[in-house]
């Protein structure tokens, strides 16, 4: 199963564009490309919504 990734603007999920062996990430909600290196997980998410006290 392929790991969830997330907007580190808007935390929304991500959608997968592959073409010619390149991956990239779309947010829908931002309209732009994500770069692979700023996309966050599903755990990044989580403690960015939930900081620990």
């Amino acid at each position: 199963m392929e790991e969830k990734m997330y907007c580190p603007i808007c935390y929304k999920e991500l959608e997968l564009m592959a073409a010619c062996g390149a991956a990239q990430y779309f947010c829908k909600e931002c309209k732009r490309v994500i770069s692979s290196k700023k996309i966050l997980t599903e755990e990044e998410v989580k403690k960015v919504k939930k900081p620990n006290s």
